[in-house]
Parts: C-alpha cells; structure tokens; sequence
C-alpha cells in the first residue's frame, strides 16, 4: 500500500511540476511584454514632447495636430494681489483654431517656452503625465504646474501618443528684467536665422 502511494506521488510530481514550470514561463513573458510596451510608451512620449517642445519654440501651427480632438487645454493667466485667476479652458479642437488665431501675437510678445526638470509618470489606464519645470518667456514666468497628459489616440489605425490634456500658468504682468529682456532678443534673432536657413534648403 505503502508503495503504490509512494508510486502515485512521484507520477502527481511529475504531472504537476511541468505546468508548473509553464505557469511560471507565462508570467515572465507576460511581464516582459508589459515591461516593452511601458518601454515603447516612455520613447513615444519623450518623441512627442520633443516635437512640442521644438514646434513651441518655432512658433510652428503643426504643434496643434499633437493634441486629441477632445483634448483639455487648460491655460490660466494669474493676476496680482490675490485676484483669482481667468481661466482659458477649451478643446484640442477648439484650441486649433484659436492657436492659429493667437499666433502672430504670440510671435510678437515672444510667447514661447522653455523646459527642465522633465519627469515622465505611468498612469494606470496606460497614459503618461509628462511634467517639467516650464519658463514661459514671454513674461520671465517659472511655472512649476505645467503638466502634459499623453496617451495613444485609438480611434486612429496607427495609435498615435497624441496629448490628451495639457495645464499651464501664466502671470498677467511681465516680471522680465534687462537681462531676460537681452535674452528674448538675441533668442529672436536665432530663431529668425533658423527659420531663414530652413527655407533656404527646401
């Protein structure tokens, strides 16, 4: 009796450690291929935010075909003494038009911006919160809000990283002194340098 149990019990070993082994596999596949898909985000994500970055500072109308139809722009000009804040809040849509219509003006006030301290945060519905540092030039502004969701588009066949939300401050008076004011100058004189060489070579 003693032997046929003992026979039973090496043939059940050998029955389950396989699938156990299997099991096992499985989960390290299925960990690697979650681990290469947050990988093929993170480079999405830092692809895209390379492009805004470069468009916002080219004063470029394409930066509007990054967002999401139903993106949430949200943009907040700060008044001084504690007065609340005007609050500018639209669409990715709606924000196409309106960048193509702010953009001389934005161009004229020097109304671009510059980035550090860019950190990229995993959310669990597979986005990414992409924060940074943000200098706004156009009034020598640190806002430490600004925040850029992004996130596949899937109504798109190649689902795109498209920006899906975007938040921004920015104070009602200039707070630039000379030497800001030096910078934004010779900045401009790059820029329009640049700009010329593009058209040049196409």
């Amino acid at each position: 009796m003693r032997k046929g149990l003992t026979l039973l019990t090496i043939m059940m070993a050998l029955v389950i450690s396989p699938m156990h082994v299997v099991g096992s596999d499985e989960q390290v596949v299925g960990k690697k291929t979650i681990e290469e898909g947050h990988t093929k985000n993170r480079e999405d994500a830092e692809a895209l935010f390379t492009r805004y970055m470069s468009m916002n500072y080219l004063f470029n109308p394409a930066i509007t075909a990054l967002y999401m139809h139903d993106a949430m722009v949200e943009k907040n000009t700060l008044y001084p003494r504690g007065k609340k804040k005007k609050k500018l809040k639209v669409t990715g849509l709606r924000w196409r038009s309106l960048f193509r219509e702010l953009l001389p003006m934005m161009e004229r006030q020097d109304d671009y911006s510059s980035f550090s301290n860019i950190k990229y945060e995993f959310q669990d519905d597979n986005s990414i919160v992409i924060r940074a540092s943000r200098f706004g030039w156009k009034n020598c502004y640190w806002d430490h809000t600004f925040f850029l969701t992004v996130a596949r588009d899937i109504r798109q066949d190649s689902r795109p990283m498209m920006v899906k939300e975007e938040y921004m401050e920015e104070p009602k008076e200039s707070l630039c002194d000379q030497l800001q004011q030096d910078e934004k100058n010779w900045n401009r004189q790059k820029r329009k340098k640049y700009l010329e060489q593009q058209k040049s070579t196409n």
